[in-house]
């Protein structure tokens, strides 16, 4: 009876030890192998990270795309708003330029009705113009032509006259000239002199055929600017 209960009670120590070796395998397995959860918190932490990189990379492109987008309008606007003041500036202008031209077109018209008044006023009167030549054709003048000169603040004016005795009797010569301003009042005068002659002439006789001219300054009377001129021949 002894031998049994020893048999039967050491049954139950051989389960315990086995038990607790079970348990020390599983301790020491557990500590070589770690869990699932773990791995897969270690396998996710990359994952996030690219998951980030691709966040940040979608707001710098919608942020770089808002930006361009505004530039865009703010560049719409501003040459909008450029094309417009040119247009006004384009119209300003032409309308300037049609009020010029109808002011200058008023003035030559006037011009010229002041013109006939006083050329009908005083015959033979002439449109004073410079360094042009000026044909004349009456008697043995041939043409006259002015030059303005400026000497400082001053104004001088020079004449060149030619005369032509076309004729077969010798001529003397006896010429003037006469200046006059925009109302037809006389302001300047000379008169055609032997020593004015740019050739060498010794005497003041034009002969038949003969060409000669003569160039001087005019006599200021008024310091009025001359509009017209006469060339008178006696």
């Amino acid at each position: 009876m002894e031998s049994a209960n020893v048999s039967l009670d050491s049954r139950p120590l051989k389960a315990s030890t086995s038990d607790s070796r079970d348990t020390n395998t599983a301790g020491i397995r557990e500590h070589d192998h770690p869990s699932h959860s773990t791995a897969n918190r270690r396998r996710s932490k990359p994952r996030r990270y690219y998951e980030l990189k691709i966040r940040l990379f979608k707001i710098a492109v919608m942020v770089g795309a808002i930006a361009m987008l505004v530039t865009v309008l703010l560049s719409g606007v501003f040459i909008s708003a450029l094309s417009r003041e040119r247009n006004q500036l384009r119209f300003e202008l032409e309308r300037q330029r049609s009020e010029l031209q109808s002011a200058h077109a008023r003035l030559e018209q006037v011009q010229e009705q002041r013109d006939s008044l006083v050329q009908g006023r005083i015959p033979e009167l002439s449109v004073l113009e410079y360094d042009k030549t000026i044909p004349i054709g009456r008697g043995y003048v041939r043409n006259v032509t002015y030059t303005l000169l400026r000497e400082g603040s001053d104004q001088a004016y020079e004449y060149r006259l030619v005369l032509h005795n076309d004729s077969l009797s010798v001529v003397h010569p006896v010429v003037s000239l006469f200046l006059f301003d925009e109302r037809g009042i006389q302001i300047g005068m000379a008169d055609i002199e032997q020593a004015e002659t740019t050739a060498e002439v010794t005497r003041a006789m034009l002969d038949p055929g003969e060409v000669r001219s003569y160039s001087g300054r005019i006599r200021l009377i008024r310091g009025e600017t001359p509009q017209y001129f006469l060339v008178a021949i006696d």
